[in-house]
This record gives structure tokens, sequence and C-alpha cells, in this order.
């Protein structure tokens, strides 16, 4: 269940970091409103696909939907 969406995550990494502009986006970050911006989404996004992944899952709990 769980390690799937690890490998997924593993797999999408590398090219994240070979595109990223990592030094703007560290420039980008030193504004704390940024910052949490930027955090706000990243667990936003998170929860998504968690959820979805779980409303995914044959079988699953009915207290999930």
């Amino acid at each position: 269940g769980v390690s799937i969406l690890l490998l997924i995550a593993a797999l999408a990494t590398w090219p994240i970091l070979q595109f990223a502009d990592l030094a703007t986006f560290r420039l980008r970050n030193g504004d704390p409103r940024v910052a949490i911006e930027t955090t706000a989404a990243l667990l936003t996004g998170l929860a998504a696909v968690v959820a979805a992944f779980h409303l995914s899952i044959p079988g699953r709990a009915a207290r999930w939907s």
C-alpha cells in the first residue's frame, strides 16, 4: 500500500531535482510568507494523494467514503 506511494515518490525525485532551479527556490522561500504558502500547498497535495489512494483500494472500509 504505502510502499507503492514511497516508490513513486522516489522515482519522481530524480527528474524533479534535475530540472528544478533550487537556488531560486531557496531564495524565494527565504520570505516567511512564501515558505508558509509553499508548505501549505505541499501538505494539501500530499493529503489529496493519500486520500485518493485510500479511496482506490478495493475492499476498503466503508468509513473512508
